[in-house]
């Protein structure tokens, strides 16, 4: 399981999900989908697309990854997790072949998406990568639509080490005649996707260009060149998220094209609602205001930089961060984008593939870090939770990991 040990769990090819599916007579290819990939923001935009859908009317799947708190998270209808007696099934039937051909965790995670969506009948599903695109067992799809929300610095050891390399993996989901929309640009990543779609003769949609996003007070407005594309409440409040609503403002308008009715209505519902609808956790997710908590899932430094900024952009002058990182992570490329007078906690987290408490020490020492280190994160929790007053703020991140220790803490002593 990638999400608890790492690369050893890596399978870097398609022939087990490949093999999956066609057990399962190819479920995957009777539903219309819609295939979502990217560095950051694929998981939002993903959540923010299949409520639209929902509140337009569609039995809409989702499924995403990784998980918080439950595995069940990740393969939604309507926003209603797969039932515990639908993943045991699935298990049961499947388990014959999965010890002939050893799938991954993840393979089999997206061929249990895939066949419960086409056993409900879904209209349509909305689906995340796990890791890249081009070898993602997501991608034996046969999409209506492909988003690419962004290319970042990610999974460098597996996806290449500079943007453009990255891209061209990413760049894999694209398939012949499928239109793309790219929700961000960059000089060495635009041109790979610009001769990706030639060579599958595929239309380009550069969300960036033909779309903008504001915030105003607790709204966010949407505007297609000089016209309000939506205007509606912001429930996703991470200043990162205006890319990604631009970016569903584009799929969205592709997929009217494609013949779904989906109204402004429906259109603003969807954004405003997109959390109770999907469930959607630990975007700039705000859990007390006296003292200011709050949690984000960002776990690279191009998605950090964007938290940290608008955390150092509060007013409270007290400000703590609780970190936690995976081994391949290097803290100190995250909090160079804190301000100097934060208070930082770092804590292991419970997954295998966490730094442990000496590594965290090891590199506060290495770099000089102005950083208590913790043994986990219900002691870095009481440890901080001491400290704060109600005019304090605290950032909980660095990790997705860290994030999911955090909110069973959290949800525990309510």
């Amino acid at each position: 399981m990638f999400q608890r040990i790492g690369a050893p769990a890596y399978k870097k090819d398609l022939t087990n999900i490949r093999a999956l599916c066609a057990a399962l007579d190819n479920p995957h290819l009777k539903f219309p989908s819609v295939h979502v990939a990217g560095t950051n923001g694929k998981g939002s935009v993903c959540h923010m697309l299949a409520s639209v859908l929902q509140e337009a009317g569609y039995c809409t799947g989702l499924t995403t990854s990784p998980h918080l708190t439950s595995y069940r998270e990740r393969i939604r209808i309507n926003g209603t997790p797969i039932s515990e007696e639908a993943v045991v099934d699935f298990v049961r039937f499947i388990q014959p072949l999965a010890d002939q051909i050893h799938p991954s965790f993840f393979e089999i995670s997206i061929a249990m998406a895939f066949w419960y969506f086409q056993k409900n009948q879904v209209d349509v599903a909305v689906v995340e990568t796990g890791m890249g695109g081009r070898l993602d067992s997501t991608n034996v799809l046969s999409p209506l639509l492909a988003v690419i929300t962004n290319i970042g610095l990610d999974h460098m050891e597996f996806l290449g080490c500079t943007h453009s390399a990255i891209a061209a993996e990413k760049a894999g989901i694209i398939k012949p005649h499928t239109p793309v929309v790219v929700g961000a640009w960059r000089a060495d990543t635009w041109p790979v996707f610009e001769a990706a779609c030639a060579r599958a003769h595929s239309s380009l949609i550069p969300a960036f260009h033909l779309y903008k996003a504001e915030f105003a007070d607790d709204e966010v407005l949407i505007w297609k060149a000089d016209t309000l594309w939506t205007r509606t409440k912001a429930a996703l409040k991470g200043n990162y998220q205006l890319e990604n609503y631009a970016t569903v403002a584009a799929a969205v308008d592709v997929l009217r094209e494609k013949g779904f009715q989906l109204s402004p209505q429906a259109v603003a519902a969807g954004l405003s609602k997109v959390v109770e609808n999907t469930g959607l956790r630990g975007r700039w997710q705000v859990l007390s205001w006296h003292p200011f908590v709050v949690l984000d899932t960002g776990h690279n430094p191009d998605g950090y930089a964007y938290v940290a900024a608008q955390f150092n952009s509060l007013s409270h002058k007290d400000k703590w961060v609780l970190l936690g990182f995976t081994r391949e992570k290097n803290p100190v490329d995250f909090v160079k984008f804190l301000s100097p007078s934060t208070k930082i906690v770092f804590s292991p987290m419970s997954v295998p593939r966490s730094q442990s408490e000496q590594q965290l020490l090891n590199c506060v020492r290495e770099a000089g870090l102005k950083a208590e280190v913790v043994p986990d994160v219900s002691t870095a929790w009481n440890y901080v939770k001491s400290s704060l007053t109600p005019e304090s703020a605290l950032l909980v991140g660095g990790s997705t990991f860290l994030v999911a220790d955090f909110l069973k803490i959290w949800e525990n002593q309510l």
